[in-house]
């Protein structure tokens, strides 16, 4: 029992200087290094209709998605 206490309380400990640190943390002070691009397609689970022919779609999806791969983009 007493071990689990001071178990609890240093993780407090740690959890309180943690947070005193974030309030120093600007996160604009740094340069970015890249820039975080991200695509998403939800093509899966789609309820009926929209399930229904398909294909099409899915593959002008796909050819697009390997351009831009091409492209480096």
């Amino acid at each position: 029992m007493a071990i689990t206490l001071l178990g609890c309380g240093l993780n407090l400990a740690a959890a309180r200087g943690i947070a005193g640190d974030m309030d120093a943390f600007d996160p604009l002070s740094q340069p970015v290094a890249a820039p975080l691009s991200v695509m998403t397609y939800k093509v899966e689970g789609l309820p009926w209709p929209a399930r229904i022919n398909r294909r099409a779609s899915l593959l002008h999806i796909a050819n697009r998605l390997r351009a831009l791969r091409a492209a480096g983009r």
